[in-house]
């Protein structure tokens, strides 16, 4: 090879060098994506071109079911000037805010969260999340098992955030029902209600049972599986979408139907569960 080709492939190498840098650049100054979804720099139609027509959507929300995971991608609703509250971003309307997943397959933590740079928070009754504030993304693991992880913008971006006006007044308690023994009838029905509103708000369901004993508490389990199985051959919801969780102790047994979303606001399951008498003398001693 002569000394101008020589010269050529060296301009080449620059120059490939330079566009790699650039790349390289562009990407680490995004949110960590999903399927090349980044909250802050997607829209709408973004979304559409890269996973198609979702499943479901709402003015806020596409909800996709793919072959190995459920999302619900989550749009910026409305102005700064509209949100008194400062829930929202300062983005145009229709921008990706953040993205809810489900994995449709078991994981454990490490397979999405790299290093140790992430906050570990225990919510009680199994539930886990570990957050990298950094580059935008919460995993929650219940039982050791990835059931959700939250996209978010980065850490850097929180000065996007639109200004608080008013203080928040809203209420995002999750409880949609609760019922103790009732005939299978009247459970279905409950259930049936449950399953509309799961589906109209794109949300998951987290069903929580208490008694007086493990052993009663098993007794529902079962049950709370049964209602599982009726909700997702019924009415066609996923079964990762639904968590069964041993609540605790309570003197009247009870079955407790919570929604939650799928990233967004009220995502995180915080359970307070209360000791069996017997384990409570036994911490005592």
């Amino acid at each position: 090879m002569g000394a101008y080709d020589f010269g050529n492939m060296k301009i080449i190498c620059s120059v490939t060098f330079c566009l790699i840098t650039a790349l390289v650049s562009a990407n680490a100054s995004l949110a960590k994506e999903w399927r090349g979804v980044a909250p802050l720099h997607s829209t709408r139609a973004d979304v559409e071109r890269l996973l198609g027509v979702p499943k479901q959507s709402t003015p806020y929300a596409f909800y996709y079911s793919l072959p190995d995971e459920i999302a619900v991608i989550w749009f910026q609703p409305q102005s700064c000037e509209s949100d008194l509250f400062g829930l929202g971003w300062n983005v145009p309307i229709g921008t990706v805010t953040n993205i809810g997943v489900i994995p449709k397959a078991n994981y454990h933590k490490e397979k999405f969260l790299n290093g140790t740079k992430f906050k570990v928070q225990d919510a009680n009754a199994g539930f886990f999340y570990y957050t990298d504030e950094t580059e935008g993304l919460s995993v929650e693991t219940f039982n050791g098992i990835v059931t959700s992880l939250e996209y978010t913008p980065m850490e850097k971006e929180d000065n996007r955030r639109c200004p608080r006006v008013q203080e928040c007044c809203v209420d995002f308690f999750p409880r949609f029902d609760e019922y103790g023994n009732l005939s299978l009838g009247d459970e279905k029905a409950r259930l049936d209600n449950y399953a509309i509103v799961m589906k109209e708000r794109l949300n998951r369901g987290v069903i929580v049972v208490y008694g007086r004993s493990r052993n009663e508490r098993g007794k529902i389990m079962k049950r709370a599986e049964r209602a599982k199985k009726y909700l997702t051959q019924k009415h066609g919801i996923e079964a990762q979408r639904i968590l069964i969780v041993d609540g605790g102790y309570r003197e009247r047994s009870a079955t407790e139907l919570n929604l939650h979303t799928i990233g967004g606001l009220v995502s995180r399951v915080y359970l307070f569960p209360e000791l069996d008498p017997e384990e409570r003398n036994k911490k005592r001693q």
